[in-house]
């Protein structure tokens, strides 16, 4: 057996280039398809667990290519900065949202759930809102060519909590191609990750 819903974004950033692409709209206006909080896996049949897919999860500078920074549009509205490998992202502009993710291949011929987990802590502020409808800060999957995706289906996702491991899982569709796996920050005041993880579970067909 061999081994992302988000709309497109107007301004992808991969440090140290800026590409500009089409306009962008809210990143949570779609409700996510296929996310949930981890338990337990609900495949069928036999399944390997794979390891880390992630590169770069400790976001080393010598490494950074595999980390791509995209927002909703204009001014660069978000910085990141690295400590000890933990990644804080913050506010620093009019901005709604931005992503921090990388692109992971996927060959998926049978049942299959990618599971992304990390260890966050926040400092997300939601007040005044930025715009008219409900912001979160945490985990992002999106699985091409489908519509699944996940930004921040999980909790605590807004306000003020230390830290946390979080964990969501999406069903990945046979023959998908890859996923855009990260962070995403919609509020003002800090996110911080570390030690993120990408698994895909992969079972037997039962047919």
């Amino acid at each position: 057996m061999s081994l992302s819903k988000f709309p497109p974004v107007s301004t992808i950033v991969m440090l140290p280039l800026v590409v500009t692409l089409g306009c962008a709209t809210n990143p949570s206006q779609e409700p996510a398809v296929g996310a949930t909080i981890i338990d337990s896996p609900s495949l069928a049949g036999e399944c390997i667990t794979s390891e880390n897919l992630l590169k770069n999860p400790d976001f080393r500078a010598s490494e950074q290519q595999h980390w791509l920074y995209s927002q909703h549009a204009g001014e660069t509205s978000f910085n990141t900065q690295v400590d000890d490998g933990v990644l804080e992202m913050f506010r620093t502009g009019p901005e709604p949202w931005m992503i921090y993710r990388q692109r992971v291949p996927l060959s998926v011929d049978g049942p299959a759930k990618l599971r992304l987990t990390a260890d966050l802590k926040g400092q997300v502020s939601f007040d005044p809102p930025e715009h008219d409808w409900e912001h979160h800060a945490g985990l992002f999957m999106q699985v091409k060519p489908s519509s699944k995706s996940s930004a921040a289906d999980h909790t605590p996702n807004r306000g003020v909590w230390d830290w946390q491991e979080v964990a969501v899982e999406l069903d990945v569709p046979r023959h998908s191609t890859h996923a855009f796996v990260g962070f995403t920050h919609q509020g003002g005041g800090s996110l911080w990750a570390r030690n993120p993880s990408l698994v895909l579970i992969a079972c037997e067909d039962p047919d």
